[in-house]
C-alpha cells in the first residue's frame, strides 16, 4: 500500500468468548494436521458486517458514531454457521446463516 493511502477499514461484531472457544476447539485437529500454517489468535476473530474501504483518519470518528447509532437500534441476534468456507486475503472465513437480526445490522 502506498504511504499516502489511508488504511482499509471495516465494521465488525466481536465473536462471543464461548463461541470463539468452541470454534477454536473444533479447529484443533486442523492445526495438528497443518502446523506450518499461520493460525490467527481467536481473540481477533470477528464478524465483518461492512467493508468501509480506505477511510481517512479524519473520518474515523464520524464513522464510529454512525456505526454505533445504527447498531444501537438493532436487536441482539443469534446465527449459526451455514457450511460455507473460503479464504480472502490469506484469511479463512466461515459463512453464517441469514437471520432477521443479522440482516437488520
Amino acid at each position: 500500500m502506498a504511504g499516502d493511502q489511508p488504511p482499509r477499514r471495516f465494521a465488525a461484531v466481536e465473536v462471543p468468548g464461548p463461541v470463539r472457544a468452541a470454534v477454536d476447539d473444533a479447529l484443533a485437529p486442523l492445526r495438528r494436521r497443518w502446523p506450518d500454517l499461520r493460525w490467527s489468535d481467536p481473540a481477533g476473530w470477528h464478524l465483518t458486517v461492512a467493508f468501509l474501504g480506505a477511510l481517512p483518519a479524519a473520518r474515523v470518528a464520524a464513522a464510529r458514531l454512525a456505526l454505533g447509532a445504527a447498531a444501537a437500534v438493532c436487536p441482539p441476534f443469534t446465527t449459526r454457521l451455514d457450511g460455507g468456507l473460503g479464504s480472502f486475503a490469506g484469511a479463512l472465513w466461515a459463512g453464517l446463516a441469514p437471520t432477521p437480526g443479522l440482516d437488520a445490522l
